[in-house]
């Protein structure tokens, strides 16, 4: 990974404390800034608290897709609708086929099925910035 990619900021949207802390720890550990929320509702509020800072707003958001609040992908659909550009990688333990069919509609929106794979994971990320063009 360059370095360019170290420097992305993430947001890890995840109601399940030893993923989203595993996860976290496997970005911080391959150097990009890591923020963390544990319900759709905090995803939405992180992403509302960003809107006016650029610094503070996440180059690429992970999300669940069952989470208390709002589902992750209700959400990143509202995102797209109210012009959000940025990279999402959507994981699930949920029936893949049926989160598939729904990521597949929305433009830079990636899924991956839990039990989540390390490497892929990260692989996928870089992928995610590269063609978007997220890296700073």
């Amino acid at each position: 990974m360059n370095e360019a990619h170290r420097r992305l900021r993430i947001l890890i949207a995840e109601d399940d404390d030893d993923v989203r802390d595993g996860l976290a720890d496997l970005l911080a550990g391959a150097g990009f800034d890591v923020m963390r929320v544990a319900s759709g509702t905090e995803l939405l509020e992180a992403l509302a608290d960003a809107v006016g800072s650029a610094a503070s707003a996440p180059d690429l958001i992970i999300t669940d897709v069952i989470m208390p609040g709002f589902s992750g992908i209700n959400v990143v659909e509202e995102l797209r609708a109210e012009g959000w550009h940025q990279p999402v990688l959507v994981i699930s333990g949920f029936d893949a086929t049926t989160v598939a069919r729904r990521v597949e509609r929305l433009s830079d929106v990636r899924f991956l099925p839990k039990p989540l794979d390390p490497p892929q994971v990260v692989a996928l990320i870089a992928e995610l910035a590269e063609s978007t063009h997220v890296a700073h």
